[in-house]
């Protein structure tokens, strides 16, 4: 019961004393609201935001001229990723002239998508309101350009393999055929177009009787008259219609020859300018235009109104609770140390 009463009368205690130091809590608040105003809007560095929408829509191929391209995923998520990668966000420092490492600027964009969706929204955070609307633009055309221009570096290099390999194989046919045609023409010189057939004049009795009355004899003496009979080859003009589907196919081998060659020597060039850095944001070639996927930014980034860090609200309700606690602590520790 005693300890009892003795807690209680050390709670009224405790309140009495911050109740007579009312005065000192209420002066210690007013600093903290003081400090907390100087440090929001005098030493903190203010904080901008914009933000924009984009979409994607990725199909499953694309058709060209060298044949048709697989794009390595039909979920635009996957490609969504480049927006923060180190190649993108290079590109942009440099453009923008940004004195920034990659690394912090990829602390400042953030991206949100919703599950299945084609929509992305792009966030940019910086402290010049008058600049981040300007970066974030940039940063999506060089995101938008970056990805098309891998997709086309990517397909070109498959073209190429895939042509240098019809070339070799066509190479191979050709030369086989040839083979063929030579062997085909070496049989054919050999052959006649007509087969003649010689037989005894007695082997046929009726034709025999007939010659025999004509040339006024008897048939036992025409036993060593013979019949030549002038047959159609038909090995010979089988082996003809062989060396002209030889020499339709050597011609049709020849033409696709020609064509991968040519086809091969337009695809390294391209090759050639992407393996210089050349960025084609201008495509000169159709086939490259068709490849681009269609993403696009739906509006530009607005310049922002207002500041969103610091936030001067939370920093007041922070100074307020802290100096709070720390002028009740003072008050008490002072009473502790008076009484003994």
């Amino acid at each position: 019961m005693d300890n009892k009463v003795g807690r209680e009368i050390s709670v009224k205690q405790l309140i009495l004393i911050l109740l007579k130091g009312w005065k000192f809590i209420i002066i210690s608040i007013v600093v903290g609201l003081l400090v907390s105003f100087v440090y929001s809007n005098y030493i903190a560095t203010p904080i901008y935001k914009t933000e924009t929408e984009m979409f994607m829509n990725v199909k499953e191929n694309v058709k060209t001229e060298y044949g048709s391209y697989n794009y390595p995923s039909i979920n635009g998520e996957d490609y969504f990723e480049l927006i923060r990668s180190e190649s993108v966000i290079k590109n942009t420092i440099e453009d923008q002239e940004l004195e920034m490492s990659w690394e912090t600027f990829s602390k400042k964009i953030s991206v949100s998508q919703e599950k299945e969706s084609t929509m992305l929204k792009v966030i940019y955070k910086g402290s010049n309101p008058k600049e981040i609307a300007t970066i974030l633009d940039a940063h999506i055309l060089n995101f938008i350009n970056y990805l098309n221009y891998s997709l086309k570096e990517d397909a070109t290099n498959k073209f190429l393999v895939q042509k240098n390999l019809e070339y070799e194989l066509n190479v191979r046919a050709l030369d086989s055929l040839n083979q063929k045609l030579k062997r085909a023409e070496s049989d054919l010189s050999q052959l006649s177009p007509t087969i003649i057939m010689k037989k005894a004049l007695t082997s046929d009795p009726v034709v025999a009787a007939k010659y025999a009355d004509i040339n006024h004899i008897e048939v036992a003496d025409v036993s060593d008259q013979m019949i030549v009979e002038e047959i159609v080859n038909s090995n010979y003009y089988e082996l003809e219609r062989i060396i002209s589907n030889y020499k339709n196919e050597i011609i049709s081998l020849e033409i696709a020859i020609a064509q991968n060659s040519s086809q091969i020597s337009e695809l390294e060039h391209v090759t050639k300018q992407y393996n210089d850095g050349n960025f084609m944001y201008e495509d000169s070639e159709e086939w490259l235009k068709s490849m681009n996927i269609p993403a696009q930014q739906i509006s530009p980034a607005s310049t922002p109104n207002g500041k969103v860090s610091p936030d001067g609200f939370v920093n007041a309700v922070i100074g307020i609770v802290l100096m709070s606690f720390i002028s009740m602590f003072i008050l008490l520790f002072r009473a502790y140390w008076d009484n003994n």
